[in-house]
């Protein structure tokens, strides 16, 4: 983030040493145009401050769509209401994942939102798709912690409901084991 910013800052200042070069200038017998000059440096200030402006958005779009595609894949494992022991499992497993990295999803999103201020403060207009994005990355992420914690307050019933279920499937089980070591 910080490379960026200073990027920006040092083009922005390149270019304001630059305004104050004249134009056109009569050398002797040669006139030159600075205009040329300035679009012809390499690297140029104005072409590098453009070509941020035009990845900024680019970098927020990924970024948050891996965000958005990861917990949003989540979301739904985690408020279901499983109705077997694998589906209570996976739940379980994906709670878990989603609570260990709620703190990693929230950095990710504070990292995203920063790239959206730099394009804020140079007045670099983000989108329709980038504010899109944005809220349903915000959107997505409220729904996962909601998730987890409503999952966490059943998670206790639903362990009892399906252990249960084991405790009964257990002697059915070892009978046709068994029957079938018999055979």
């Amino acid at each position: 983030m910080e490379a960026f910013q200073n990027a920006i800052i040092e083009y922005k200042d390149q270019i304001e040493m630059f305004s104050g070069v004249p134009r056109f200038s009569d050398v002797g017998v040669i006139f030159l145009d600075s205009v040329d000059m300035k679009l012809g440096m390499t690297p140029s200030p104005m072409a590098c401050l453009d070509a941020i402006k035009a990845y900024l958005p680019e970098l927020v779009l990924k970024k948050a769509q891996e965000l958005v595609d990861e917990v949003g894949a989540m979301n739904p494992i985690i408020a279901g209401d499983p109705n077997s022991v694998e589906a209570y499992v996976t739940k379980k497993k994906v709670k878990d994942t989603a609570s260990a990295g709620l703190e990693e999803y929230g950095n990710r999103q504070s990292y995203i939102r920063s790239l959206v201020n730099v394009m804020d403060d140079n007045a670099w207009v983000p989108g329709d798709q980038v504010k899109a994005l944005m809220r349903m990355m915000k959107d997505t992420l409220a729904s996962c912690e909601t998730n987890v914690a409503l999952a966490d307050g059943k998670e206790e019933e639903e362990t009892k409901k399906f252990s249960a279920y084991v405790t009964e499937e257990i002697p059915k089980a070892l009978k046709k084991l068994g029957e079938v070591r018999e055979q």
